[in-house]
């Protein structure tokens, strides 16, 4: 029996399908299980939960704070699951869903100086790597410095092709902040992000916006990698609209995003007043304040649902009339996502439904805009009149 090619996965991450990363790697790869075996490390607690990979090493921020305590102690665990598709999806406490929400400087900081304190990068952890024996090192090259630091450690020690995957922009300085805590770390993880892209065969991008600029800032080859599905055969065209129409959001509503969601809400909330038109239903696993619950959830208007499983993704968002995509419009959140693209839009584009994107101008608004996706309104002074000439045009909606 011919070997398979061994590809070693690195992500801050578990390889879940159920966050954003995880779920465009087991999309990315599918079908591929019968000719690559995989093996993952992850720096963060939590459990996978995907179909391809069964060899894991593990180190979370618990471990590197006994490893402070104690040096004798090491960080991190390997383990494997024949199964890795049934385990639980890590419930976090409210004290930290607060710092997720609230992004502070100090929180990433003193984070970064956790992994730069510990003694994290084990002989464990390369003996899982070299009983492995990876023909590939395959990892995302985000902001964080730790993950940039082992995939150059691992290209160094083992010697192995090493190539990253760039989701946002993570090394530009076409950011804006009035916190120099906020420089002193960009600065930072830019140091470490070109040091790992120097190890590189070539770097993968999410957009050809961040093609151009990343092949200009490394003078390396980049090659572009989207999600995908195989568009074959006729579309499940939703004949029948609901009464009232359906709208359908899904995803991330952190870094802006839900205020985008908001003045929809806001809108339809008056749009409803002269009749019921439109309900907005909202799927996120993203933390939520009481603030953001107060204007997302208006009776009558919109509803903020449970997240429904990986199997119900494809069934809730077909059952939509309208599908809704956000970008934040605040500047410094918008030029952190001005390169990157949603992968969820993969997803409604396969539901052939009406998407409505709205917000600020970044590489997804673009991407609809230039392919002629969706409806787009960036002038969110207009956008109550576009809900409504929307809602009022069925044909329009179907086409």
């Amino acid at each position: 029996m011919e070997r398979k090619l061994r590809v070693l996965i690195i992500t801050s991450m578990p390889w879940r399908n159920d966050n954003n990363i995880g779920n465009s790697y087991s999309n990315i790869f599918k079908g591929m299980e019968d000719r690559i075996e995989f093996a993952h490390i992850y720096c963060r607690s939590g459990m996978p939960q995907n179909k391809l990979c069964h060899r894991y090493f593990q180190v979370t921020e618990q471990d590197l704070l006994k490893n402070i305590k104690n040096r004798k102690y090491k960080p991190g665990r390997k383990f494997y699951l024949e199964d890795a598709y049934q385990t639980e999806k890590e419930v976090f406490s409210e004290t930290y869903n607060k710092m997720r929400v609230l992004r502070w400087e100090i929180f990433f900081i003193a984070r970064n100086m956790l992994w730069n304190i510990a003694d994290w990068i084990t002989p464990e952890l390369d003996q899982f790597v070299e009983e492995f024996n990876p023909d590939v090192i395959f990892g995302t090259l985000t902001y964080m410095p730790n993950v940039n630091k082992l995939m150059v450690h691992l290209q160094e020690k083992f010697q192995k092709p090493l190539i990253t995957y760039a989701w946002d922009d993570v090394y530009s300085l076409k950011q804006f902040s009035l916190s120099p805590f906020y420089w002193i770390r960009r600065f930072n993880q830019r140091i470490h992000i070109k040091k790992c892209v120097e190890k590189c065969e070539y770097l993968y991008t999410i957009t050809d916006m961040m093609q151009r600029e990343y092949s200009k800032y490394f003078n390396k080859d980049c090659k572009l990698l989207f999600k995908g599905y195989e568009f074959v055969g006729e579309p499940q065209i939703k004949t029948k609209m609901s009464n009232p129409v359906k709208m359908v959001f899904m995803g991330n509503i952190g870094a802006g995003r839900w205020k985008s969601l908001a003045k929809i809400v806001n809108d339809l909330t008056e749009i409803n007043k002269e009749s019921q038109r439109a309900e907005l239903l909202i799927y996120t696993l993203s933390p939520k304040t009481d603030a953001m619950i107060k204007v997302l959830e208006v009776p009558g208007t919109s509803k903020i649902m449970d997240v429904v499983s990986n199997e119900e993704v494809m069934p809730t968002l077909r059952s939509a009339d309208i599908l809704v995509h956000v970008e934040p419009k605040k500047m410094k959140e918008r030029l952190f996502y001005r390169l990157s693209f949603s992968t969820k839009l993969v997803d409604y584009f396969y539901t052939a439904r009406c998407i409505l994107g709205i917000g600020g101008l970044t590489a997804s608004i673009d991407y609809l805009q230039q392919h002629d996706s969706g409806i787009v309104e960036l002038d969110m002074s207009r956008l109550k009149d576009t809900l409504r000439n929307l809602l009022k045009s069925e044909n329009k909606i179907k086409e």
